[in-house]
């Protein structure tokens, strides 16, 4: 998994082609199938092998909502930091 690839695939023993969704932290991505997209995977890589961890749709969409949510709370914080970075610096003109 490369966490600086736009988009990253694994190979399921089962379910084949998976796409990931989002990092959910630096050994945890959120998986779904490719085509159906109605399976989500929590996979982990503990650097010996990939872990596949079932999870149900409400639970991903949860998951995703938080990770969104702290995605977003960052943007909007640097966002206001380069803004008033940005006032301040032509308050003077």
């Amino acid at each position: 998994m490369n966490p600086e690839s736009a988009e990253t695939y694994i190979n399921h023993p089962t379910w084949g082609l998976l796409y990931r969704i989002c990092m959910v932290d630096e050994a945890q991505d959120l998986f779904t199938t490719l085509y159906a997209q109605r399976l989500f995977f929590l996979v982990v890589n503990d650097m010996k092998a990939l872990k596949f961890q079932p999870i149900g749709r409400t639970e991903a969409r949860m998951l995703l909502e938080i990770v969104c949510g702290l995605c977003v709370a960052m943007v909007n914080h640097r966002s206001t930091i380069s803004f008033r970075v940005f006032s301040n610096a032509h308050s003077n003109d």
